[in-house]
């Protein structure tokens, strides 16, 4: 009713309730610090523990790494679906978007539409068996990519939080690392998977690919309603992935260093 009289009265003043709200004491985006290659390194060796028996703790940290993604992003891809592979390239890609599943249900749920797009999928990650995990989970029955380890979590609303019980377990694995003077945080404020995303930003800009690029990735907003370029960035998986494969060679370095990239053996075995 304010804003009905408001918009022909032009002398009635604005009411927000934007004051009601905390204060943000960091600019939006610098809410977390980002992980030094030194702590990715950390995180990658300590992951690696859990490969043979709890297989999705090394995956969703190798994977929100060197994708950049949002965890929950990663964890509520429909793997029926958005996993594709372009045979022509030999380039697999996730198509991150909120279409419902096969049964007419929609179980996903992106920050905002920026975030509808194809995020490539990084060779090394290819060779480290990430793609076979996925293809193993399937044969499972397992639509989501950590439901076998890890179930979602409906909110009192009813929707499925895919990343719920990833993201505590996450925060607890830092927390333990930390006090194992393992990982020094100290003077730092780290999440264990958002500073990842804020790592793969420094690595690429580090690395001159301009901002565009690296918003197209990671489904932020860039360029207002006009940005066209970017729009159709956003769906290049061809573009895209040959910037990663380009640019992320540090982020490798570090996750090939720590012996990520080894398969197991048939035994279930650490071949590395």
């Amino acid at each position: 009713m304010f804003k009905w009289h408001r918009s022909r009265i032009n002398d009635l003043p604005l009411l927000t309730t934007a004051t009601l709200l905390a204060k943000q004491a960091r600019p939006e985006g610098e809410d977390r610090d980002a992980f030094t290659l030194d702590h990715l390194a950390t995180l990658f060796a300590n992951a690696r523990q859990y490969r043979a028996s709890e297989p999705w703790k090394f995956w969703v940290t190798a994977a929100t790494a060197m994708t950049g993604c949002r965890v929950e992003e990663i964890c509520q891809i429909n793997l029926r679906s958005d996993l594709r592979h372009d045979l022509s390239a030999d380039r697999w890609y996730f198509d991150l978007n909120e279409e419902p599943d096969a049964d007419g249900v929609i179980r996903k749920s992106l920050k905002r539409k920026p975030s509808w797009r194809v995020v490539p999928i990084h060779s090394a990650l290819v060779e480290a068996g990430f793609i076979a995990y996925l293809r193993e989970q399937l044969a499972l029955g397992h639509t989501r990519p950590f439901e076998g380890g890890c179930k979602a979590w409906p909110d009192p609303k009813g929707a499925l939080k895919w990343s719920h019980g990833i993201s505590k377990w996450g925060g607890r694995e830092l927390a333990n690392l930390d006090k194992a003077g393992t990982l020094n945080r100290a003077g730092m404020t780290l999440s264990y998977f958002h500073s990842m995303r804020h790592s793969f930003a420094n690595i690429l800009a580090r690395s001159g690919v301009p901002e565009e690029f690296r918003s197209a990735l990671q489904g932020q907003q860039f360029g207002g309603i006009n940005s066209e370029r970017y729009a159709k960035m956003r769906r290049d998986h061809s573009h895209l992935g040959s910037i990663i494969e380009t640019h992320l060679g540090d982020l490798v370095s570090v996750f090939r260093a720590a012996k990520a990239p080894f398969a197991l053996d048939a035994a279930g075995a650490d071949a590395g």
